[in-house]
């Protein structure tokens, strides 16, 4: 009377059981939530800037204004605006020289013309000499702590001025 009852092991590689069967405990306690505190949007930051602002001091080495531009320079790389900017003014004045000398000449020129037809018209007035400023005054701090930079800044700008200069000749000769 008995019946014959077929047993059945099922087995796991240690790798695969692993993979099959979640070993952490999830049943016996509950895991804890950690507070992480919210940070403001960027419209509240400006708001709490606005309201804060005349209590932060102007100078110091943390929490004063003065670190707050020096940072925000650092983030929008404002030596290399600076640099930009005084390479454009220094464009800006040459070609102002330019611009005057032409025009110089071309007057120049006309007075010439009609000198030599010998029409009977008075005497032009005399051109003056007009000194033009080699560069703009601005007033920018531009100081770096980094004297080895600083070097590099003045060969850049000298390179500069050098190509200009050449550019300016190779215009002349043609």
């Amino acid at each position: 009377m008995s019946n014959p009852i077929d047993l059945y092991r099922l087995e796991f590689e240690k790798r695969r059981y692993n993979n099959n069967i979640d070993t952490s405990f999830t049943q016996f306690g509950v895991t804890p939530q950690i507070d992480t505190p919210t940070l403001p949007t960027v419209d509240e930051f400006f708001q709490y800037y606005t309201e804060l602002f005349y209590l932060i001091p102007k100078e110091g080495d943390i929490n004063s204004h003065q670190y707050l531009i020096e940072q925000s320079s650092a983030y929008v790389d404002q030596q290399q605006q600076l640099e930009e900017i005084t390479a454009l003014q220094e464009e800006i004045s040459e070609l102002r020289k330019q611009l005057l000398e032409t025009r110089t000449d071309a007057l120049n020129t006309i007075a010439d013309v009609l000198d030599a037809t010998n029409l009977n018209l008075p005497p032009l007035p005399e051109i003056p000499n007009l000194e033009i400023p080699s560069s703009f005054a601005v007033n920018i701090d531009t100081t770096t702590t980094n004297p080895q930079e600083e070097k590099t800044k003045r060969e850049k700008r000298q390179e500069r001025r050098a190509a200009r200069r050449q550019r300016r000749e190779e215009r002349r000769n043609n």
